[in-house]
Formats: structure tokens, sequence, C-alpha cells
């Protein structure tokens, strides 16, 4: 009974903010958790980061003592109250200042007085209320007070304990996401690297499956079958598409579906092989390694920055290999944003990009060459970039470069496409570009048409093709007359 009355945990003034148990403190915690790998999946990566780093720290200070978890709730129950009494201030002072101001001055002038607060003769129905903090230091002096202070140890296992349940939360939430299930690749001396083949995978924008030569297109035989028209599309991650586009929205894939309807099932194969991060000589390095399978187009797709990419290899990319994939989702993340700041820092000289840009478009020439010798008829076709695709406003910089390269590969003889202005008015801009440079569904749509009608124009090969294709077709109908 002493205890009690000399204890003030009777009579609280403020309503309890600490956190009394380990399980209410990981249950919040969990939370921010949660509410960081949403905002993370809505594509504001730096900001997820940001929640779950602040997250994290909160979660150690308060399963790590009683004091902390005490200090943690009366931070915020101040913080709470701090907001409350701004947006009070904010949303009632001018409901105070005109609108009882305006109340008050009508009952003056109509001699109102309900509360009877001029009539000093009549009972009146207002009572002036003491503050609290006075009542608390009333209720205080009537008794000698001590406060229990009991001391806050540290919870190793209960940190233990939260840490295992971020770890846990994390990885479910990113394997809802699609993370955890990469596509592996192989790294190979020529080519540098290379999708590895026959995979298929659900990302988080759909479908992603690779043939037995890793390219991003349904299984084929090496050698066309008679009467088969062949296109082999080679590029970067443009081509690619990303796994943020499904398999059936890439533009190869549906400008295949488009020749299928127009030509009949599978009489037009379209290729594709784009690697991420590659560039000419990786491009270079995969037809040395598997040829052209008898294509009778070959197709080479770069953004005009893919001059400056020398051999990339699988050392310093966030991939990785068939015989180590991850094992965790939590790996996938961690390595992504370990590269992404790697490379935040890494800036290549002038000088050296600037020789690094005279050898990208050596190598595309000799690429166009080795296509055009293995008896493909070569097509080049530049992607412009957000800006150049949207407004047909050329940036001075990718205007230079893309003069540099076409003057070097039609002195060779190959034809140059680069669809300056194609998506003006076609669109949000987010659903045509998914950055800088990369398309997003819509941007594939419009551009898969685009290929297909500059195929169809600029290759003689094709044209003969279809020529031939429609006598045969002729042929095959009045005999079966």
């Amino acid at each position: 009974m002493a205890n009690l009355v000399k204890d003030t945990k009777w009579f609280h003034y403020e309503t309890e903010t600490a956190e009394h148990s380990l399980l209410g403190a990981a249950i919040k915690t969990l939370v921010g958790v949660i509410a960081g790998g949403v905002v993370f999946a809505l594509g504001w990566h730096t900001l997820g980061i940001v929640i779950w780093t602040i997250t994290t720290i909160i979660g150690v200070v308060t399963l790590g003592s009683q004091r902390g978890r005490t200090g943690v709730g009366q931070f915020f129950a101040a913080l709470g109250r701090s907001i409350g009494w701004g947006l009070g201030i904010v949303l009632l002072v001018p409901v105070y200042l005109i609108g009882f101001t305006i109340a008050h001055l009508v009952s003056w002038i109509t001699g109102r007085d309900k509360l009877h607060l001029r009539d000093g003769d009549s009972q009146t129905f207002w009572l002036p209320v003491d503050h609290d903090r006075r009542k608390v230091r009333h209720i205080r002096a009537l008794f000698a007070t001590e406060t229990i202070d009991a001391k806050g140890g540290r919870s190793w296992v209960g940190i233990a304990v939260l840490l295992a349940a971020m770890l846990v939360s994390a990885e479910i939430l990113l394997r809802i996401l699609g993370y955890g299930t990469p596509i592996l690749y192989v790294q190979d001396m020529r080519a540098g690297y290379y999708p590895g083949p026959n995979q298929s995978v659900y990302r988080s924008g759909g479908l992603v499956e690779t043939n037995q030569y890793g390219m991003r297109a349904p299984k084929i035989e090496p050698e066309k079958a008679a009467g088969v028209f062949r296109i082999l599309m080679i590029g970067d991650s443009t081509l690619w598409g990303g796994s943020y586009v499904d398999q059936s929205k890439l533009y190869a894939r549906r400008m295949a579906q488009s020749f299928d309807e127009q030509y009949g099932e599978n009489k037009v194969e379209v290729l594709n092989i784009g690697v991420n991060a590659w560039g000419p000589f990786n491009e270079l390095g995969y037809i040395e390694r598997f040829g052209t399978f008898d294509a009778d187009i070959a197709v080479i797709c770069l953004p005009i920055g893919d001059i400056y990419r020398g051999l990339a290899k699988l050392t310093g990319l966030p991939y990785f290999t068939v015989d180590a994939p991850p094992r965790m989702a939590l790996d996938e993340v961690l390595q992504h944003l370990i590269w992404r700041s790697s490379t935040s820092r890494k800036r290549m000289p002038d000088d050296q990009r600037q020789e690094q840009g005279v050898e990208g478009i050596a190598a595309y020439v000799r690429l166009a060459e080795k296509l055009r010798d293995a008896g493909c008829d070569v097509l080049v076709e530049i992607l412009p970039s957000r800006v150049a695709g949207i407004t047909e406003t050329i940036p001075q910089k990718e205007e230079q470069d893309l003069e540099r390269l076409r003057a070097a590969l039609e002195q060779q003889g190959f034809a140059v496409g680069y669809s300056a202005g194609l998506f003006q008015g076609q669109g949000d801009t987010d659903k045509l570009y998914h950055d800088v440079c990369h398309l997003h569904i819509l941007g594939h749509q419009i551009y898969s048409k685009y290929l297909e009608e500059r195929i169809k124009h600029q290759s003689d090969v094709f044209r003969e093709w279809t020529s031939r294709s429609l006598v045969t077709s002729e042929e095959e109908g009045e005999e079966s007359k």
C-alpha cells in the first residue's frame, strides 16, 4: 500500500506512450518494413530504402532496452501532439477568428445571452475548468511521491527476433515482387556473357523466357526450314526489353506476331538476341560464337550511347551466373544496390571516352560487315533517346554521335534508321519510355510497327521473298481446286 501511495503511476496525466512489450515493438517494426516494401514496389526505391533504414534503427533501439522503448514512444507521442496542435491551429484558428467573432458580434447586436455571461443576477452554466497540469501538481502535493524507476536491461534476444522477423518479411515481400529468381548468365570468352539457355521465370513485369541460344525468343532450329524467312535482331537491353516488360509485349515478339497474321504462322521467324549492358564487341563476339542462324535479314538495334561500350563482362555487373544463382531475393537486391552505388561514382575520363567511341563505331562497322559476309541483308536501327523520340529535338551530343556512326556505316553501304519524333503525341511519356533510353509497353508496340514497315520498304530481300511467297500461295490454291 505504501508503494502504491508513493508511486505516481496510478495517475496518468498523459496517455501512456512507452512500448511495454517486445511483441508490440516487433509488430510496429514489421509495419515499417511492409510500408517500405510497398513504397519500393511502387517504384520509389530511394524512399523505400530510407523507410527501411529508419525502421531498422528504431527497431533495434526499441528492442534494445525498456528505456529505448519508452523514449521512442514518448518521441512519437510528442511528434503526434505537435502535428495535432499544428493542424488544429491551421484548421481551427480561422473558425475561431472569423466564425466565432461573427457569431459573438451577432449575439451582441441581438442581445442574446443564453449562458447569462453578462447577467450577474442569474445563474450561469459557464464554469471555468482548471488546467490538467495544475491538477496534477495539486494531487502530487498531497503525497510524498517517489517515482520508481525500473532499470531497463537490453534484450539481445529481442533484437535477434526483430532482425530475423525483418529478414523473413523482406524476403517474402521481395519474392512476391518477383525478386530472387533472376535470369542467369553464361560467361563467354568472345561474347563476354549471354543469358543462359532454356530459362523461364516470372518477374514483376511478366514472363521472361530464353531459348537454347539465350535469346528471348521461342526455340529455333539452327537452319531455317524451306520457304521460311528469318530475321535476326541483335542489340543491347533496349532489345532485351527488361524484366518489366512481358515476353509477348517486346517489339521483336510483336513483329513476329504481326508477320504470323500476314504470312502464316512461323513463315517469318524473328530471332532477338539483346542483352543488358551489351555493346558492339559483345554482339560481334556472339556472332562469332553462334553464327547468324541462316538469317536473311540482320537488324542491329542500339541507342547511340552504345558506341562508348567496350567488351562488357559479368565482373562488376549485378548479374548471377548459371553456376551461382542467388540464394535469397535479398542477395539480388543487395547486389543491385551495391552495383548502382559503385557505378554512380564512376566516370570515364573524356579522352578515354572519345577513344572508346571511335573504337565502338569501328566495331559496329565490323559487325555489319560480318553479318553481310554471312549472307544477311543488314539494317541498322538507332533508337532515339526519350527527348528525341517524343519531341523531335535531338540533344546536341546525341546528334553528333549519330552523325559519326551514320557516316561510317553508310560509307560501307549500310542503311541507318533513326526515328526521331516517332512517339510524339502517341501517349503518356511513362507509357512510352521506361527511362531515358528504354521503351515501355506502349513504346514497344509503336516501335514494332515502325520496324516492320522499315523492313518491308528497305529490304529488297524481304520484298523478293514476299513476291515468291505470294506466287507459291496462288499456285497451291490453284492445285487445291
